[in-house]
């Protein structure tokens, strides 16, 4: 059985230290439930750190450590998992199994980056057009780090932007009698006539028809 493990830190310079302590963690975990050492029959890290390898040998207890992996993770063997844990209690199990149930049911889910990269988007409009130093800071992390996750994702900043300014456009010509003048100010084009080019090139028609076709 394979524990891999995601988390929020890949960008953190840290991320090599954080990435080596997550399978010696897990493994000092299931050594305690098993109450014995296990030796597991695979560690994976998501790059080459800096340790020795003799270091990782003894840190691990065995020598299959691969590197390039997604996450960091650990295997364990068959027969240590299924083996009895020898301070089983299966009241207390069944306790913990029905909180387990209830607390999935109310858990909220773990907005991802992209979530956050949204929302920090939608956040920086209030302040004017968006930049891209000024939403990497709202997420902490640099500018090049940010358009590479955004690469990653099959996308760019530019054209981030650019559905930005079609759902505010979009949405103020549906919702609001501003001209084209003033949305065009407020959006962040240069003028109406580039609003207008803009709208004709994502809809294939000009504004007018957008804002008789009222709301969505």
């Amino acid at each position: 059985m394979t524990v891999a493990w995601e988390g929020p830190y890949r960008d953190y310079p840290e991320y090599a230290m954080i990435a080596e302590f997550v399978p010696y963690m897990l493994l000092m975990l299931a050594g305690s439930g098993a109450g014995r050492r296990l030796t597991p029959v695979w560690v994976g890290l998501p790059r080459r750190p800096a340790t020795a390898p003799e270091r990782l040998v003894a840190l691990y207890d065995t020598r299959h450590v691969e590197y390039e992996a997604a996450h960091p993770s650990i295997t364990f063997a068959e027969a240590d998992i299924d083996a009895p844990l020898p301070r089983a209690d299966p009241a207390l199990a069944a306790i913990l199994d029905n909180h387990a149930q209830l607390s999935t049911a109310a858990a909220r889910p773990v907005r991802g980056w992209l979530d956050r990269f949204h929302a920090a988007l939608e956040s920086a409009v209030a302040d004017g057009p968006p930049g891209l130093d000024q939403v990497a800071r709202r997420l902490a992390m640099s500018p090049r780090t940010l358009q590479r996750r955004l690469r990653d994702e099959g996308s760019s900043w530019r054209e981030v932007l650019e559905k930005l300014s079609q759902r505010r456009v979009d949405r103020l010509l549906r919702e609001t009698t501003l001209s084209v003048e003033s949305i065009a100010a407020r959006v962040g084009f240069t003028d109406p006539r580039a609003l207008r080019r803009a709208i004709h090139r994502w809809y294939g028609h000009g504004p007018a028809t957008i804002r008789a076709s009222g709301p969505m």
